[in-house]
């Protein structure tokens, strides 16, 4: 049996598909004879939340609907659940000398299984989600999300990003590149995340050695490093995008087929990734290829 490709869109795709662009009809005929297995986030959800047309996005959601009746859909976990979880299998294969250690899989078939309550920084959106996820329609799960009482202040919070992100990258000057140290610290940062228990401090440290050398080996945490260090190698101000597609690296990580704006893949070919998503704007294309 031919595994499906899984494939996770732009939040962008998703406005257009349910316009009737894109080719829909193609994308639906894949989806349906099994060919691929849509991946969709709780950072789709927030994007069209955010859509003050609330008839575009209840048009969205309920596309994202009629997908889900048509054939497999996934739900990916967030990028530091991810991270954490690809510490806790490397931590139980080289601590615990327990071989081959399986990591949990990224992937739940229902969106509630997907979210992580406590390295999420909007709890209240995830709440909503919760709430309305085994009950409704992934349309009234956007409604819900855009409705929730912590979204404008969280709004708010997302706004003000793009000017911090400036902000560091000036204040880093000529020094560009994370130093060593920096990143360790962003190891063990997720390591305090994954709860992982070490005995002593020499022993934690000979773990981050470990986990630097097959930095490759965990996806998420890959990725999640070079983004960041991408995103600091240039002057350029920030831009909400760069923030946006942050919350969906998981899916560039662990899907078979991704895309992303521009900005996001240069941030990622600055950082030396060997696998990048494709750019948007490929989209048509790769479907007529299909």
């Amino acid at each position: 049996m031919i595994r499906p490709s899984k494939v996770y869109l732009d939040t962008s795709h998703w406005i257009g598909l349910s316009q009737g662009r894109h080719a829909a009809p193609a994308f639906e005929r894949l989806v349906a004879n099994g060919a691929i297995a849509p991946v969709l986030s709780f950072a789709h959800i927030s994007d069209l939340a955010a859509n003050a047309d609330r008839s575009g996005r209840s048009r969205a959601g309920m596309y994202l609907d009629r997908v889900c009746t048509l054939g497999a859909v996934l739900w990916v976990q967030g990028l530091n659940t991810c991270a954490a979880d690809e510490l806790q299998a490397f931590y139980e294969t080289v601590k615990l000398k327990r071989p081959l250690a399986q990591r949990r899989s990224p992937f739940s078939t229902m969106l509630v299984d997907s979210l992580d309550f406590k390295n999420h920084s909007n709890p209240i959106d995830l709440e909503a989600a919760r709430r309305f996820e085994r009950k409704h329609s992934v349309a009234e799960i956007i409604d819900a999300v855009a409705q929730s009482p912590g979204r404008p202040e969280y709004a708010e919070f997302r706004a003000q990003l793009p000017a911090s992100i400036t902000r560091i990258r000036e204040s880093r000057g000529a020094l560009k590149r994370f130093t060593s140290s920096e990143i360790r610290q962003f190891v063990r940062d997720i390591i305090a995340k994954a709860s992982l228990v070490f005995r002593s401090g020499a022993e934690q440290e000979l773990f981050v050695d470990a986990v630097l050398a097959r930095q490759d080996e965990h996806p998420a945490l890959n990725l999640r490093l070079r983004y960041r260090q991408g995103g600091i190698l240039t002057d350029s101000p920030a831009a909400p995008s760069d923030v946006e597609d942050y919350d969906h690296l998981a899916g560039f990580a662990y899907c078979d087929v991704a895309f992303a704006d521009k900005r996001t893949i240069d941030a990622l070919r600055r950082a030396g990734c060997d696998r990048l998503p494709l750019p948007n704007g490929c989209f048509d294309r790769w479907l007529k290829e299909r």
